[in-house]
């Protein structure tokens, strides 16, 4: 039976962009249990549980869920070919790394940070780190060739999920 151009190309897809999938779709739930866990009365500001305003809880809850939906949508369309979808996934990391960074930076000076979850978080970093090089890959960066705008409800919830982040981690360094 003869193949298909669009079979063939299928078949070569970059098997590291399913890895990068799975790194996301793992991080999505994460993300939306870390929308639930503001709305216990407490949030995680840093290195330790500070009593909130609802107000501020409302804010963590849909950053964390705004996080999720942004990986959600990625990780969706990350075997398409369009080259917006490269840039937002390298994107997202990059901002996460930033953020986490960013975030520790804040927890050692306000009070320090436990060794366990100091552990994780780096953890963390290092593989959306390592998936940044993935996806930066020579093979994988000639997959992504068809071009394209970002569409409205990706850019909005990236950009929504950075500046409450940033506003959360600005809080706890005053706080």
């Amino acid at each position: 039976m003869p193949t298909t151009p669009s079979s063939d190309a299928e078949e070569r897809r970059p098997t590291l962009v399913l890895l990068v999938y799975c790194w996301d779709l793992f991080l999505a739930i994460l993300a939306l249990f870390g929308a639930l866990a503001p709305l216990g009365g407490g949030l995680q500001l840093g290195g330790s549980i500070k009593p909130t305003p609802l107000p501020l809880e409302i804010l963590a809850a849909l950053s964390s869920a705004s996080y999720a939906v942004v990986l959600v949508i990625v990780a969706t369309l990350l075997t398409r070919r369009q080259r917006w979808i490269q840039r937002t996934q390298i994107l997202v990391f990059a901002l996460a790394v930033g953020l986490g960074a960013l975030s520790l930076l804040v927890a050692a000076l306000t009070g320090g940070i436990a060794t366990g979850p100091l552990l994780v978080i780096v953890l963390f970093l290092l593989i959306d780190a390592a998936a940044i090089l993935v996806m930066t890959e020579r093979r994988i960066g000639a997959w992504y060739v068809e071009p394209g705008p970002m569409p409205w409800y990706a850019s909005g919830t990236l950009v929504f999920w950075v500046l409450s982040s940033v506003a959360l981690v600005v809080l706890d360094a005053v706080t």
